[in-house]
C-alpha cells in the first residue's frame, strides 16, 4: 500500500530544519508569498499577494490554536515518528516551536498593500 505517493517518490519528506529556515513571505513588503524555493520549485502553485484582510484572518485563526491542541497535532500527523529525521524533529514540541514563530511572520510588519 502507498500511502503518501509524493513522499514515495519526491524529495525529502519532513524536514525541520528547512522549514524553520524558509520564511513565509518572499516579499513582505509587498505581502507577496510563493512556494518557488520548495521541492519542484512549488509546482503548479503560482506566486501570490495577500490582502490585508486575508491575512488579519488566517493570523487570528491560526493564533487561536492553543499549544496543546498544537502537539498534539503534529503528535497526531506522525511526523515525529519518521525514519529519515533529526532528534530534534522527533518532538513535536520543536515542530509546534516552528508553526509559531511562521504565524507570528504572518502577524507582524506592516500593513498589506491594497
Amino acid at each position: 500500500m502507498i500511502q503518501d505517493l509524493g513522499a514515495t517518490f519526491g524529495p525529502a519528506r519532513v524536514d525541520l530544519v528547512n522549514w524553520r529556515k524558509t520564511p513565509v513571505w518572499r516579499d513582505r513588503a509587498t505581502c507577496t508569498i510563493s512556494m518557488s524555493t520548495l521541492p519542484y520549485e512549488g509546482a503548479t502553485f503560482p506566486e501570490r499577494r495577500v490582502s490585508e484582510a486575508g491575512r488579519v484572518l488566517l493570523a487570528g485563526l491560526l493564533e487561536q490554536l492553543s499549544i496543546r491542541q498544537l502537539e498534539d497535532l503534529f503528535t497526531a500527523s506522525r511526523i515525529t515518528l519518521y525514519d529519515a529525521i533529526d532528534v530534534e524533529a522527533r518532538s513535536a514540541r520543536a515542530w509546534v516551536e516552528v508553526f509559531l514563530d511562521k504565524v507570528k511572520q504572518i502577524r507582524q510588519g506592516p500593513r498589506c498593500p491594497q
